[in-house]
């Protein structure tokens, strides 16, 4: 293989695409998923986006295209979180596939672990 110009710190050498293409628990790994998901949700192409207030650690927003409504929210934080659903949101249920994990919903609210986060869909 080709090699580096700077010198490579072996803690990163974990991280490398030749490394992380064979190990499905990899970021790498994980993010190609992600991804391939989203390919199959009209909603996360091409749905309007609404956010939903700032909160400080949780981002989250709602997309919409034809009879599909997601709901996205995501911890990007170390700490757990809680975010009170909007109206219309505390039936719904989890979006399959994404493999994002960390959330649920507990009656009308979003319970986030660490890095959490969820797709739901009305």
């Amino acid at each position: 293989g080709e090699r580096s110009w700077l010198p490579v710190p072996p803690e990163h050498r974990p991280l490398a695409v030749d490394r992380q293409q064979a190990d499905a628990g990899s970021l790498l790994s994980g993010f190609k998923q992600l991804l391939h998901w989203r390919r199959e949700q009209p909603a996360l192409l091409h749905g309007e986006l609404h956010l939903r207030p700032v909160d400080a650690q949780v981002l989250a927003f709602e997309r919409h295209h034809s009879a599909q409504r997601v709901f996205c929210a995501f911890n990007f934080s170390d700490t757990p979180a809680t975010l009170a659903l909007p109206e219309g949101w505390s039936q719904a249920r989890a979006l399959d596939g994404s493999g994002l994990s960390g959330a649920h919903v507990e009656g009308d609210t979003l319970v986030f672990e660490p890095w959490g986060g969820l797709f739901l869909q009305a």
